[in-house]
């Protein structure tokens, strides 16, 4: 009888280090998680950072093109006046 009990406890023992390694291994795998999560977090934080960048920098180009469209027609007379002034001269 007590060799039957001592290999019943050897099973329970046996269940009980690969109950113990699946914990373990649950517990490693969660702490991974919790990493990736928090990377996650991070990038999130800096994308959202550089589309607010990317949005002052837009707005910048925007409102310069504005003045780029007020230039060019200065700059198209001002030739004019003086390809006409060359003209009238020669």
């Amino acid at each position: 009888m007590a060799e039957h009990e001592d290999k019943r406890l050897d099973r329970i023992e046996d269940k009980l280090d690969k109950l113990t390694e699946a914990i373990t291994a649950i517990a490693r795998v969660e702490e991974k998680l919790v990493a990736v999560e928090k990377d996650r977090i991070a990038g999130t934080g800096k994308l959202d950072a550089m589309d607010s960048r990317l949005k002052v920098i837009e707005a910048e180009v925007n409102q310069g093109r504005g003045v780029i469209k007020f230039i060019w027609p200065f700059w198209a007379a001002l030739l004019a006046a003086v390809a006409t002034y060359i003209g009238i001269k020669h």
